[in-house]
């Protein structure tokens, strides 16, 4: 486990940059070296250190790349939700059941499974996006549509997000 002044450093820094990267025949993506240099590496049970990642369905037709700390920090807002909430029984059974525990080989690709490139649209091109406290994995034309079709600028929502700043 990272100690308080190394997660404050990783909080700080984020995962930043766009990427434009191919998977390879065996549809493993190797996520670029900006992003990997964030990551806390943590100990597996055999004393070797891993980069664990959740991966899952994102929003808006992603994918969603949530390093081991993030993820856990995620299941202890969900544990504050009441099950009998039914929006919350809906979002925890699609965000746990399309959720798989990824690790780094050690040369920084992680698999993606078929019902992970089908959720996203991806075939062999891939754009990686740093989206500060977790990566997302996109179909490179639904990016960009997505983009196009937002609604509004990048200055207006910075508008809405930030009141008078």
């Amino acid at each position: 486990m990272p100690n308080l002044r190394e997660e404050l450093k990783l909080r700080l820094m984020g995962y930043e940059g766009r990427f434009l990267v191919v998977l390879d025949d065996k549809n493993r993506l190797t996520l670029p070296a900006a992003l990997r240099r964030t990551q806390p590496r943590v100990k597996s049970r055999s004393k070797k250190m891993t980069d664990r990642f959740v991966l899952t369905r994102g929003f808006e037709g992603g994918l969603a790349l949530y390093p081991a700390s993030e993820w856990m920090r995620i299941q202890e807002k969900l544990s504050d939700v009441s099950f009998t909430q039914r929006e919350f029984r809906y979002f925890n059974r699609i965000l746990h059941s399309e959720a798989a525990e990824v690790v780094l080989d050690l040369q920084g690709r992680i698999p993606i499974s078929k019902n992970h490139k089908e959720l996203a649209g991806l075939s062999r091109d891939a754009v990686v996006i740093g989206a500060g406290r977790w990566i997302e994995i996109w179909n490179p034309r639904r990016y960009k549509k997505y983009l196009a079709e937002f609604g509004m600028s990048w200055e207006e929502s910075a508008e809405k997000l930030f009141p008078g700043s």
